[in-house]
């Protein structure tokens, strides 16, 4: 799974993107993701990310339509 998670990076725009099994043992701080289909895995697993600080969330939002935080 591994290898598929490292395949969504880019579409997700994430660096590290981590497993729900993963994300239940460790004492990091994750955030969902969402739901995404992985070629290969028949179910769509819940992925997940380490928070983005405010200032990298800002365009996102803008894209959005909604204000950036300030």
């Amino acid at each position: 799974m591994a290898s598929r998670l490292e395949g969504l990076t880019k579409e997700i725009g994430r660096a590290v993107l981590a497993s729900a099994s993963f994300a239940a043992a460790t004492s990091a701080v994750l955030e969902p993701l969402g739901e995404h289909r992985l070629r290969g895995i028949a179910e769509p697993v819940t992925v997940y990310g380490l928070p983005m600080p405010p200032a990298a969330r800002a365009p996102h939002l803008a894209e959005l339509g909604q204000p950036a935080a300030g």
